[in-house]
């Protein structure tokens, strides 16, 4: 397998995932758990 389909089947690999598990893409990747200004120290800790 060369560069470019690996790369492609692995596109469609995530995409598979994304519509066979949606609440699970969006808890990896959606703002379901909220907004975390409400706590400065965590916020800052993530981010560094």
């Amino acid at each position: 397998m060369n560069k470019t389909s690996n790369f492609l089947a692995n596109g469609l690999a995530y995409c598979d995932f994304a519509l066979k598990y949606q609440n699970t893409y969006d808890l990896m990747f959606g703002n379901s758990l909220g907004s975390f200004t409400q706590y400065p120290a965590l916020l800052n800790q993530a981010l560094s």
